[in-house]
C-alpha cells in the first residue's frame, strides 16, 4: 500500500509539472525552482510538516531518488 501511494503522489507531481512544462513558456529549470522554493515558503510558514507527516512515503522516496 505504501508503494502505491508513493506512485500515485509522485505521478501526480509529475502530471502538474508536464502540464506546465506543455503549456507555459517556462524551462523545466524554473520550474523546478519554483518548486523547491514553494516547499521552503510552506516549511518556513509551518504547512509542510503536516503535509510531510502525510506522505511520509513520498518523503521516503525522493531521498532515496535524490542521495
Amino acid at each position: 500500500m505504501i508503494f502505491i501511494k508513493s506512485f500515485l503522489v509522485g505521478g501526480i507531481i509529475c502530471a502538474i509539472v508536464q502540464i506546465f512544462i506543455d503549456k507555459t513558456k517556462l524551462t523545466p529549470g524554473r520550474i523546478m525552482v519554483g518548486l523547491v522554493s514553494l516547499g521552503v515558503i510552506l516549511g518556513a510558514i509551518g504547512i509542510y510538516e503536516p503535509f510531510s507527516k502525510l506522505f511520509y512515503t513520498l518523503n521516503l522516496l525522493l531521498i532515496f531518488l535524490f542521495f
